[in-house]
């Protein structure tokens, strides 16, 4: 199957946890897995989200990776990058 920049692949899995539900805002914790990332060796991708909703509707989705699944994820791609 062809796939467009930016499409997730069907591997890939995001989970939340701690999360905490306030009227129209949650806020928690995400770990983002996925055949994409295991293949330039990142395991995980985790960090903070927090949503909030307006109306019913999604007013804004903000996703903060944490320092260290940066420093691996950025370590990894470079690699690979240099990779021939």
């Amino acid at each position: 199957m062809m796939r467009l920049a930016g499409q997730m692949e069907e591997t890939t899995k995001i989970a939340s946890s701690d999360d905490i539900y306030d009227a129209e805002n949650a806020t928690g914790k995400f770990a983002l897995t996925g055949d994409n990332f295991m293949a330039i060796g990142v395991d995980v991708l985790s960090g903070d989200y927090e949503v909030v909703v307006r109306d019913g509707k999604l007013a804004s989705l903000t996703t903060v990776v944490n320092a260290e699944s940066l420093q691996k994820s950025g370590t990894a791609l470079a690699a690979a990058a240099a990779t021939p």
